[in-house]
């Protein structure tokens, strides 16, 4: 279709190009113009979902761009482990808490977080997302999304006060939130036992980080 449209590009920019299959690059590079510009940008370390990580070969060695410009000092320690390229922290980052890990009943180490953020700290649950390897009937939150005072919704806004969104970290790639509560987490669970499913997750939280393992 293209080849008979001519429907070329003077510059073409890709972000996430982790995520494009073999297949979906043959037509996207056709898309520049002959003497055109063509960038991909991409992070090795979240691609989750193909199972071998295959670019177009521009015979140029990539520009690695390695300054983390999203996270606090403190979060950016937990997921540098799980990096494969090493990186740095922009030096005007702040400190940041500690990552929170808690073990146990996740339903109840979620309320008494939410509860934390909103009486103590003050934070505006606008600033809270919940991250999570399942859809939200399949994690612990189930059938019942009331939590104490707090209604989980998988929903992209919330339309109530006391409502916390939820999705995926699948979903939620290529996204931040001020403050992210990871629910679940099970180190026999696939998708949690990925290193990049994982870095994935951490790396989504811009101030604070909460892992709530089963």
């Amino acid at each position: 279709y293209l080849e008979r449209t001519w429907l070329y590009y003077d510059a073409v920019i890709v972000d996430e190009g982790q995520d494009f299959t073999p297949q979906a690059w043959a037509v996207i590079s056709l898309l520049p113009e002959s003497d055109g510009h063509f960038y991909i940008f991409y992070d090795p370390d979240q691609n989750i979902y193909t199972k071998e990580l295959q670019l177009p070969d521009f015979g140029l060695p990539p520009v690695i761009l390695n300054r983390n410009c999203r996270n606090t000092k403190k979060i950016f320690e937990a997921v540098q482990p799980l990096q494969s390229t090493p990186g740095v922290i922009w030096e005007n980052s702040p400190q940041g808490s500690e990552v929170r890990i808690l073990r146990g009943d996740c339903r109840k180490n979620l309320q008494s977080e939410l509860e934390r953020l909103v009486n103590y700290e003050k934070i505006s649950l606008n600033n809270v997302v919940i991250l999570g390897a399942h859809s939200l009937k399949n994690t612990s939150i189930g059938e019942n999304p009331q939590i104490g005072k707090f209604h989980i919704v998988s929903t992209p806004q919330v339309s109530a006060p006391n409502e916390v969104r939820y999705f995926t970290y699948m979903k939620y790639k290529g996204c931040e939130s001020g403050i992210v509560i990871l629910l679940d987490v099970d180190e026999e669970d696939p998708r949690w036992k990925s290193r990049c499913g994982m870095y994935t997750a951490m790396s989504r939280a811009a101030q604070e980080l909460i892992i709530l393992h089963k």
